[in-house]
């Protein structure tokens, strides 16, 4: 998966835009091994609405935004 297609799926499913140094953030979090590329395995490993709400600190995110 490209990762500006996980980054517009942030935008527009959950609502969250990321900041262009927060995006980057986001997929090397995501993309264990730096591949560049996001694999089904990366993504449901890392990507799960109790993990990203738990570690949304890593991204400067409010937690506020977790809760609509």
């Amino acid at each position: 998966m490209d990762p500006r297609e996980i980054m517009l799926g942030f935008k527009n499913i959950i609502g969250l835009d990321f900041t262009q140094e927060e995006s980057h953030m986001v997929i090397n979090y995501i993309d264990e091994d730096g591949s560049g590329l996001i694999d089904y395995d990366e993504f449901t490993k890392r990507i799960y609405l109790d993990g990203l709400h738990q570690d949304s600190h890593k991204f400067l995110i409010s937690e506020s935004n977790f809760i609509d």
